[in-house]
């Protein structure tokens, strides 16, 4: 019996979006904010990319583990809100991956709407991951 294995893409969308994740086999799905890019890491190894909403750079990350092992640049910051703490459950109108932190300060000087936290990929990842326990 062949088993087929379905992959768990966290926010997939058909609309274009600046965020894409990429799992094993090739399957290129757009996601709606850089968290979902990282949240899918939690089920599969994937690979994705964030386009910054400044400058437009691409932000290119690989998971592999449930673990960031790559991100380029390294200077790489995600803005998020948390809409519900039980669930962390991610507010993707006010989520993204900026490539450096002028863009991240040009961004949050004209954001007028929720207000969240920063971090670097890492840090969000080991985040996620203590709060969704072991894989």
């Amino acid at each position: 019996m062949q088993v087929i294995r379905i992959a768990r893409i966290v926010g997939a969308t058909d609309e274009r979006t600046r965020n894409l994740v990429v799992v094993d086999g090739g399957q290129k799905t757009h996601v709606h904010c850089g968290a979902d890019v990282l949240l899918s890491g939690l089920y599969q190894d994937v690979s994705g990319t964030s386009i910054c909403p400044v400058c437009g750079k691409e932000t290119r990350m690989v998971i592999v583990a449930g673990r960031l092992a790559s991100v380029d640049p390294q200077s790489a910051l995600l803005h998020y809100v948390v809409e519900d703490q039980r669930r962390f459950s991610i507010c993707c109108e006010a989520t993204f991956v900026f490539d450096k932190e002028e863009c991240l300060k040009t961004w949050l000087g004209s954001h007028d709407g929720a207000s969240g936290k920063t971090s670097s990929l890492p840090e969000f990842m080991n985040e996620a991951s203590a709060r969704r326990g072991p894989r």
